[in-house]
């Protein structure tokens, strides 16, 4: 048969077969024309797509804009290219040599103290005595989504033990080059108090002349202290190299970076309550729910002006801008969220709002890069040290900038809202744009995430963390390591994921039936919960063959696939370690049409008890200035709290960090919380479904995959359960070991495509032996080798960086 007379039929087999071999592919199209036209057909491409990825692609459109066609070809090729890097990959790590010209800029403007700033190098010279420097950041990165260019930036840190201070380097690389284009230094006093880069981000702002708009590049410091005994049941085997890091935020910095380099600090921040700080999020009024990428502006409008909701949340922000500014000006006011859980009588979800401006040399900020500092414990806070100590503390010689020391105060955060309790973990959708205003949060105790309004401090809607058999696609992944064929066959039959009161271990069922007789010898099986979330969208944003600088709006990056990945273990069960990876789809987020403002006449006005009335008034600080929508919803969210607490304050036990001197207090509580809520349910019956909740009938979850070992099997080799760090491409997931081994798996199936052991592999010690002195062991080479692992990040849609304590390593998968 001749080549150009083959049916389509078995042009279609050969494609299906040949899908996941591209160069193959490619080559077989050269052959037949016919078949090269097939391969060019989108729609053939998006079919494979759903075929190879029929749950993790669900309910992406072929098309969903006429003028904006997806190159299906494109991303299936890359796809496909990707998953087979993943199987053998390897990292290299990043060189941290400051380039000649770029340094010299740093320090133009002390040019005229060039010659002893040589002599200050020499004095600098790394000490025999002195630790050397250590990463304890994890990355923080600036990329544009259109051109894929920005900046990536992380610390080192370590304590000078003679001047007891401890000694800081931000170090900023240029992406895609890599090349460090900045370091910037700092000491802080005492040693125990120390920092680290929390963010870096370039958001929209009007020129000076309110003509235009122009990008301006922010990053922020945390400065703080490590929480040594930790809230995890378990200490670090080596606790001494956990002091670096910034667990409790007392303070933070934002910086401006300029193109060249240069920095300005333009706010002083005084962090409230014992805050476990995570992330910051930078906006202004022309950046807020709009996107940052590309370099035109967008023409899209507001879904809420910033102006409506803070004037509910915060009335007094104008009057609270910085007192040398003659007036509130938009032009130059930028609001910080800091967001992470504080430390109460539980774990409880918080953001805090500032709001600074950006003009800083109008104003005497502090700066601790230029002027030598020490934490003053009477007015909690960095305070500049007089200079006759700049010498005792190691400052030496170097330009100070420290005036006559009468700096600005701090700057107050204008409001701390709460976002639930037992809080295990949260994200902040900064992207999609139009999702600013949600936060997410998963629970030690409640079996669903929780999504709240930030603003108001309000829950919003809510995902279902338990899963069903008949609503989820549950794989099941039984790490068997000389175990019994049989019983490990028993395991994989059961679909349903275990309640939280059940033991599964084998032939143990006639035991847990006795359970309510002999209470003192139940074995509590612990629960898995969440401790880390990310999103991503299934198809990237920009991925299309026209129009790929113009900003999308939320309807056409709901047909994207937005996704949301939770990774939740149960760690402190040494006995039956389990590893849950869920997968929700949330685009419904991006098409709810929901406006909190709504104040309409003809809603009356609830009738609202006195003692609901109290807790409401004590819990939302907006409660004066609230409108129905909000009124309505404050007031279920309030409810269902009480709700759940009548229902725990019936069982005997009840989780919390703090039982032990509550045992008075919970005799009387189930009385308290029946009364109360009993009172408040009679006069607000009715209970509606949350506006960010997903539809009614349809399913959010959509994948489940769990990975369990049985407490008599061995250590497995397949898929270690103990992450401590993950991050998503595309449709890969990779997970990161403190040890430094990358474990890849494949997000629809649950299997692993590929595994490095040691991201450092014989590169750490090359590194050493070079600058060593004399001649190390063999058990010390071989520990040498090792990294230990902090955080992992995927960059430009094509990298994976690996940040570890003995630097960044980065490795291509694409």
């Amino acid at each position: 048969m001749q080549m150009h007379k083959i049916p389509d039929e078995i042009l279609l087999r050969i494609f299906n077969v040949l899908v996941d071999d591209v160069q193959t592919l490619i080559r077989v199209s050269q052959v037949n024309k016919r078949f090269n036209r097939l391969i060019d057909d989108p729609k053939l491409w998006y079919n494979a797509f759903l075929t190879r990825y029929p749950v993790w692609g669900s309910r992406v459109e072929y098309s969903f804009n006429s003028k904006r066609l997806i190159d299906w070809k494109d991303f299936m090729i890359h796809l496909v290219k990707q998953q087979k890097a993943t199987k053998n990959f390897s990292f290299e790590f990043v060189q941290e040599q400051l380039l000649v010209s770029r340094r010299k800029r740093r320090f133009d403007q002390a040019a005229a103290q060039d010659e002893d700033e040589d002599d200050d190098d020499d004095e600098d010279e790394p000490d025999a005595e002195q630790p050397p420097f250590w990463i304890q950041d994890p990355l923080v990165v600036d990329i544009d989504r259109i051109d894929k260019t920005g900046i990536v930036a992380t610390g080192k840190h370590r304590k000078d033990t003679l001047s007891r201070t401890s000694q800081h380097k931000i170090l900023f690389w240029e992406y895609p080059s890599w090349k460090l284009i900045r370091t910037f230094e700092l000491n802080l006093t005492p040693s125990n108090i120390t920092c680290q880069i929390i963010g870096i981000q370039s958001i929209r702002m009007p020129t000076a002349d309110g003509k235009g708009t122009q990008k301006v590049r922010f990053f922020t410091l945390a400065v703080g202290i490590a929480f040594m005994n930790g809230l995890d049941q378990q200490q670090p085997p080596h606790q001494e190299e956990f002091e670096d890091r910034v667990d409790i935020w007392k303070a933070i910095f934002v910086y401006r970076l300029f193109d060249d380099g240069s920095t300005q600090c333009v706010a002083h921040v005084r962090v409230e309550d014992l805050f476990l700080g995570r992330e910051v999020f930078l906006f202004s009024d022309t950046s807020w729910c709009q996107s940052n990428d590309g370099d035109d502006g967008t023409d899209c409008q507001h879904d809420s002006s910033l102006a409506d909701w803070m004037r509910i949340v915060c009335p007094s922000a104008q009057a609270t801008a910085p007192s040398s500014a003659s007036h509130h000006d938009s032009r130059f006011t930028v609001y910080m969220l800091a967001i992470g859980p504080i430390f109460e009588r539980n774990i409880t979800g918080c953001v805090q709002l500032a709001q600074f401006d950006i003009r800083g040399q109008q104003r005497n900020i502090l700066d601790p890069s230029t002027t030598p500092v020490v934490w003053d414990t009477d007015s909690n806070q960095l305070v500049a040290i007089s200079k006759k100590f700049h010498s005792y503390l190691g400052f030496g010689h170097h330009p100070i900038s420290h005036g006559r020391y009468s700096f600005e105060g701090a700057t107050d955060m204008m409001t701390c809202i709460r976002l639930g309790t037992d809080v295990s973990c949260m994200i902040h959708f900064k992207y999609p744009p139009h999702l600013n205003h949600l936060i997410c949060t998963g629970s030690y105790q409640d079996d669903e995430l929780s999504v709240y309004d930030w603003r108001f401090g309000i829950k919003v809607g809510s995902l279902p963390w338990k899963t069903t058999q008949d609503a989820t696609v549950i794989r099941r992944t039984t790490s068997v390591v000389g175990a019994n064929p049989a019983a490990a066959a028993d395991q994989l039959d059961h679909a349903v994921l275990p309640p939280l009161h059940l033991d599964r271990r084998p032939d143990n069922n006639e035991d847990l039936q006795d359970d309510d007789d002999d209470a003192d010898t139940v074995e509590v099986a612990v629960d898995v919960r969440p401790w880390g979330l990310e999103s991503t969208l299934v198809l990237p944003p920009y991925w299309m063959s026209c129009d790929g600088k113009k900003e999308y709006n939320r309807q056409e990056l709901a047909q994207h696939g937005f996704r949301l990945i939770a990774v939740g273990d149960n760690r402190s069960d040494n006995q039956r370690d389990k590893l849950e990876i869920k997968v929700w789809d949330i685009s419904y987020l991006l098409q709810v049409q929901w406006d909190p403002l709504i104040d309409s006449d003809d809603q009356a006005e609830e009738h609202i008890s006195d003692s609901l009335l109290m807790e409401l008034t004590q819990r939302f600080s907006w409660w004066p200035r609230r409108t129905k929508e909000l009124s309505r919803l404050a007031i279920q969210m309030v409810l269902e709290q009480q709700y759940q607490s009548h229902l725990l304050s019936q069982h005997d036990f009840s989780i919390d960090l703090t039982h032990h001197h509550h045992q008075n207090l919970q005799h009387n509580t189930p009385h308290i919380q029946h009364t109360l809520y009993t009172n408040n349910k009679k006069n607000h019956p009715q209970q509606f479904t949350l506006p960010y909740s997903p539809p009614q009938g349809a399913q959010s979850m959509l994948l489940s995959h769990t990975f369990d070992k049985d407490e008599q099997q061995q250590p497995s080799e397949d898929i270690p359960v103990k992450y401590t760090a993950y991050n998503v491409l595309y449709t890969s997931l990779f997970l990161l070991t403190e040890d430094g081994k990358v474990t890849v798996m494949d997000i629809e199936t649950g299997k692993i495509t590929g595994t490095v052991e040691n991201v450092a592999q014989q590169q750490v010690e090359g590194r050493r032996s070079n600058s060593s002195q004399q001649q190390e062991s063999n058990n010390t080479t071989q520990q040498q080798q090792q990294v230990r692992g902090i955080d992992v990040n995927v960059i430009g849609g094509r990298e994976v960086v690996v940040t570890s304590k003995e630097g960044l390593l980065r490795g291509i998968v694409s």
